[in-house]
């Protein structure tokens, strides 16, 4: 069915997760995945080698792209416990649910992963959303690991009565 599947994060918990979940799926496939992760590109300014923020500059780059190294090697080792072959890319490059879309159909990916944070249908509208704008444009079929907002807060709150 699915041999290759594509595991989006961006780093936070919720899609962490739902990377795991992923491989979780695909070890039960014995299919193959690509771990992505997208951020920002880092382009300096022209001439900032020579301003006071030119340290700030580098700082600010080295830390991104530890941050995406840190993610996308919890992902990888957690795929060799499975038994499972996962490719790690970092792209620096927006906006991210189109480089998300270019990066499954460029890596022949037949399912594409992607967590939520389960905001309701009107925040959906308002603010957008990168899983609702890849799930609205791709053709590869995409599988949304949703984390409903309710779900969290009832898991924090104490039990009356109990």
């Amino acid at each position: 069915m699915y041999r290759r599947l594509l595991l989006c994060t961006d780093g936070s918990d919720r899609a962490q997760q739902a990377a795991r979940d992923g491989l979780k799926l695909a070890a039960a496939l014995h299919a193959s995945t690509v771990a992505l992760l997208v951020s920002p590109p880092f382009e300096p300014p022209a001439g900032y080698e020579t301003t006071p923020l030119a340290e700030q500059i580098l700082r600010h780059e080295r830390s991104s792209k530890l941050a995406a190294s840190r993610a996308l090697d919890a992902i990888t080792r957690r795929a060799k416990v499975l038994g499972v072959t996962c490719k790690a890319l970092h792209i620096g490059r927006y906006p991210p649910a189109e480089t998300i879309v270019d990066t499954a159909l460029k890596e022949r990916c037949d399912l594409i992963v992607l967590g939520s944070h389960g905001h309701g249908a009107l925040s959906q509208l308002l603010l957008g959303s990168v899983t609702t704008r890849v799930a609205a444009t791709c053709t590869v079929p995409v599988l949304i690991v949703r984390t409903p907002v309710a779900a969290t807060r009832r898991s924090r709150s104490p039990r009356l009565g109990t």
